[in-house]
């Protein structure tokens, strides 16, 4: 008679868990690998951020540029030039220390939670998609640097600062309406704070100056194909008022006071460059009008409003 080979269920059990704990103990350290790697990356992408972002200052100083925004001064011998929503120089750089202040807090909080809990999390994003839009911003930082050097190339930077700008909006504004901060009661005040720092400020500081970016660089873009002074006057009223919509509406989504803020200090950055920089003269000469200027000055009040609305909303939330 053949033998027969009886096995007990706990026998098959222990027999299948085998592979299985090996499997899951291989995805397991895949990835670990994938998290370290991230994570390094992470570091590497924030940091650049950090050390570029204040050496902007310095380029804008010496290169008057930064992304390709351009920094205008008024200079008293030469007739002033004119472009869609540019803003004062003194304001220009109180926006980018407001910027530059809100990463460095950020990269502060990131590098005491490495340190204090050995965690990358504080930007509160498993996927860590946040290491695109940091990237992206990196460069764009970057370009600053490179106006020392301008060549005839050098408008091929207008065409990549639109895509990394719109890719950079893209995942900030995911990455924060996918938090839906506004919507939960937070009690823990250590992860209230870290909140307010990395969404309210170094993402709402980021997406404002990307925003306001997308639609100057597309002015330079446009102007690189079309150059003459009307096209730059009804251009300049047309993105202003473009601007200021979509500005209001992702303000009001994401109810970020940072944003209503840095376009609060961008409107009114437009209307004192137009009248500090351009005398009636000036104005006859290149028939200037004042419709940018008018535009400016209804989304100042509107972001006004809307700068209050939201501070009684978040306060009512608390």
């Amino acid at each position: 008679m053949q033998k027969v080979n009886i096995k007990t269920n706990e026998e098959i059990s222990n027999r299948d868990k085998i592979p299985y704990e090996e499997i899951k103990t291989k995805n397991n350290s895949k990835i670990s690998i994938t998290n370290f790697f991230l994570n390094g990356i992470t570091f590497i992408s924030f940091t650049g951020l950090l050390i570029l972002s204040w050496l902007s200052l310095i380029w804008l100083y010496e290169y008057h540029f930064v992304f390709t925004f351009y920094r205008y001064e008024k200079l008293h011998d030469l007739p002033q030039e004119y472009f869609p929503i540019q803003i004062n120089s003194f304001l220009f750089y109180v926006i980018i220390i407001f910027i530059c202040l809100s990463i460095t807090f950020t990269y502060l909080l990131f590098i005491k939670e490495i340190i204090q809990l050995h965690s990358f999390d504080i930007l509160n994003d498993n996927n860590k998609n946040y290491i695109i839009p940091i990237t992206l911003n990196l460069f764009l930082f970057y370009i600053g640097e490179l106006t020392h050097n301008k060549s005839d190339i050098f408008h091929i930077y207008y065409f990549i600062g639109f895509v990394a700008s719109l890719i950079s909006l893209f995942y900030f504004i995911k990455l924060y309406y996918e938090a839906d901060l506004n919507e939960n009661e937070i009690i823990d005040f250590k992860i209230y704070f870290n909140n307010v720092s990395v969404y309210e400020f170094f993402y709402g500081s980021l997406i404002a100056l990307d925003l306001y970016y997308l639609f100057y660089v597309t002015c330079q873009i446009i102007f690189y194909f079309y150059g003459s002074y009307d096209i730059k006057i009804y251009l300049g009223i047309i993105v202003n008022f473009c601007m200021g919509i979509v500005g209001t509406y992702i303000c009001y989504k994401l109810k970020n006071m940072v944003i209503a803020f840095l376009f609060e200090i961008i409107f009114n950055g437009i209307i004192i460059f137009h009248y500090y920089n351009f005398s009636d003269k000036d104005r006859k000469n290149i028939n200037l009008n004042f419709g940018e200027v008018l535009s400016s000055g209804i989304f100042i009040v509107g972001f006004l409003i809307e700068l209050i609305y939201i501070f009684i909303y978040k306060r009512n939330k608390i």
